[in-house]
């Protein structure tokens, strides 16, 4: 384990979960441990950077469906929580389980409309298990008629 992760799970780690018990983390943030975003940066600015690539570039409309591969965190997520309306629908897939499990104990209960699924495929950087389906051979669990809003950034 790299100095930097030791120093994270030692120390930034717990500070974020006290600071979070006594309110004065935003809540609608994830942990740190799931945040990956530039130190220039916070949380929800990259979210909102996105969300405003998704309208001018991709013409994102508030009636409409995005599915996020990669979702992650949930920064894209939580900026979309105020843009899009009750039409329109939020899918946000990840292989990272213990992402997936913090968004859907508290991003799906605030919006019905708001779903994230974990994708158990086996990837050089999170999970080697053997038993997990292979990417080669992995099928997305989505249909045709959802549309896409691929967040690769991290």
């Amino acid at each position: 384990m790299m100095a930097k992760e030791l120093v994270r799970r030692l120390i930034k780690y717990p500070i974020d979960d006290v600071l979070r018990g006594i309110g004065f983390r935003d809540r609608d943030v994830p942990p740190m441990k799931f945040v990956r975003v530039s130190p220039y940066q916070t949380f929800r600015e990259a979210g909102q950077e996105w969300l405003s690539k998704l309208r001018q570039v991709g013409g994102l409309q508030p009636h409409e469906n995005v599915l996020d591969i990669g979702c992650g965190g949930g920064r894209v997520a939580l900026a979309l929580m105020d843009y899009l309306s009750d039409e329109g629908s939020y899918t946000g897939a990840d292989i990272r389980r213990d992402e997936i499990i913090w968004l859907q104990s508290h991003d799906s209960s605030k919006r019905s409309n708001f779903k994230f699924e974990f994708l158990d495929v086996e990837n050089a950087f999170y999970s080697r298990d053997p038993n997990q389906e292979q990417a080669s051979t992995f099928q997305f669990p989505f249909g045709p008629e959802q549309a896409l809003a691929n967040s690769l950034m991290k």
